[in-house]
């Protein structure tokens, strides 16, 4: 252990009682003390996809602020952090899943296939056009926003003033809606 760790450590019930009292200065040292420990073991889930590490780290701070307890054993409450990390990671994949199915499926109305008349791709076109028009404003404003143009859940929510639980279900709703429109259609 170097002199930097040395002054870090600190018992964990103490540590976790100023973190559930929002004692500023427990949050840096629980900062100082497990950020490149979550970010390494969330690393590893991710196979070190980078873009990712940011937001689920971020993500892995603010559930412990939420759901912060004490703990008396470091070993208790590693294990309670890296079972939050691991859930958020399973979360981000469900998530990137999901996404990826309902753009896939949005994109297979309008391919753009050599050898298709352009009319059939109108038609395709046309028939998601009606099917978002059967949406309302907010909801066609999160299916573009999120899968068309990429946004993230939190810049979503961040946009609307909510929170990105409420953008999850609001999309939710609006993707059972999209699909019991599309699948009325004859094609």
């Amino acid at each position: 252990m170097n002199s930097i760790d040395a002054e870090l450590v600190v018992d964990t019930l103490t540590l976790t009682q100023g973190m559930v009292r929002l004692d500023n200065s427990s949050y840096e040292r629980f900062f100082a003390l497990y950020y490149r420990r979550l970010w390494a073991y969330l690393a590893v889930l991710s196979d070190g996809q980078e873009e990712e590490l940011e937001e689920l780290i971020q993500q892995v701070f603010e559930k412990v602020v939420k759901r912060i307890r004490e703990f008396e054993d470091e070993e208790l409450f590693w294990a309670w952090l890296a079972t939050i990390a691991k859930n958020c990671y399973r979360d981000s994949r469900r998530r990137k899943v999901r996404s990826s199915r309902f753009r896939d499926a949005i994109e297979s109305l309008t391919p753009f296939l050599s050898g298709r008349e352009q009319t059939d791709v109108q038609i395709d076109r046309m028939t998601l056009e009606q099917a978002l028009s059967q949406l309302t404003e907010n909801e066609r404003y999160l299916v573009y926003n999120k899968y068309f143009a990429g946004e993230t859940y939190r810049d979503l929510a961040r946009e609307l003033g909510i929170s990105e639980k409420a953008v999850e279900q609001r999309l939710s709703r609006a993707r059972t809606k999209l699909r019991n429109h599309l699948l009325k259609e004859d094609f």
